[in-house]
């Protein structure tokens, strides 16, 4: 039996969603599994399935798979393909509308520019001793888990340059407190990581590429916002005729990456 899906992205994540509210789909974790293989299936970070509610005063049930077929609680980026999904076909009125997920109750309404405003409530700090302990003996300190629907471990410092990064840390819990099991990063300070970039070389040549311009650099801007202080960055701007110049034209595979 053949699946009929619509493939997204939203911010470098990618989803499949399938539609659930006329007949009933089951799928199962083997399914999911097996269609989220990149080389042999469709490939996804996530499957999102749009269901009809269970509680009251909700308009659709949003369910989140992950590409090892483990249900997610929620992903901010997954709810607006979502919202945009269901106003594409006609699901509901183009205006507000209530969802529901596994860990939090959503509301999406449409904004001016294609823009889409998500209303959920603050996220909550997690204690978890045992798990802290953990992490602390492993060199992890300065850090916190916050849970937005799903579970985030937070590290804050100040600079990167002595902390090797490239290691993994592996967290083992029966509870499964923190929905990532391998947290493994490779940042650089005067870099500002773009998401689920994992290609070594890639990530290599865009640092490389920051050092050896740093002629080119000025303080970073956030567009039509009220201050810039608020974005605490180097930026360098990349305009689309320099994509034809020699020592630019790796940003092409990495725009290529980003399915931008």
């Amino acid at each position: 039996m053949g699946l009929n899906f619509e493939k997204w992205h939203g911010n470098g994540n990618d989803f499949i969603i399938i539609n659930s509210i006329e007949n009933e789909l089951k799928i199962t974790r083997n399914k999911i599994i097996k269609i989220s293989d990149r080389n042999i299936g469709i490939g996804f970070d996530q499957l999102i399935k749009i269901d009809l509610p269970t509680k009251p005063n909700h308009d659709f049930f949003i369910r989140f798979f992950n590409a090892d077929g483990s249900e997610a609680g929620m992903c901010l980026n997954g709810i607006r393909c979502a919202a945009k999904y269901i106003w594409n076909n006609s699901f509901a009125p183009i205006g507000t509308v209530n969802f529901q997920t596994k860990t939090k109750n959503i509301v999406c309404e449409p904004k001016a520019r294609k823009m889409i405003q998500v209303h959920i409530e603050p996220p909550d700090k997690i204690e978890h001793k045992s798990l802290y302990n953990k992490l602390q003996n492993k060199g992890v300190n300065n850090f916190f888990i916050s849970n937005i629907g799903n579970n985030h471990l937070c590290i804050k410092m100040k600079s990167i340059k002595k902390i090797d990064l490239n290691t993994n840390i592996k967290i083992h819990d029966n509870n499964s407190i923190v929905d990532e099991g391998v947290i493994k990063s490779k940042i650089h300070d005067n870099f500002i990581g773009s998401w689920k970039i994992t290609d070594d070389v890639l990530t290599n040549k865009i640092i490389n590429f920051f050092d050896n311009n740093q002629q080119l650099q000025q303080k970073g801007r956030v567009y039509k916002a009220d201050s810039d202080n608020i974005k605490n960055s180097i930026d360098i701007t990349i305009r689309p005729n320099d994509l034809q110049i020699e020592d630019y034209k790796f940003l092409n595979e990495y725009i290529h990456t980003l399915n931008i």
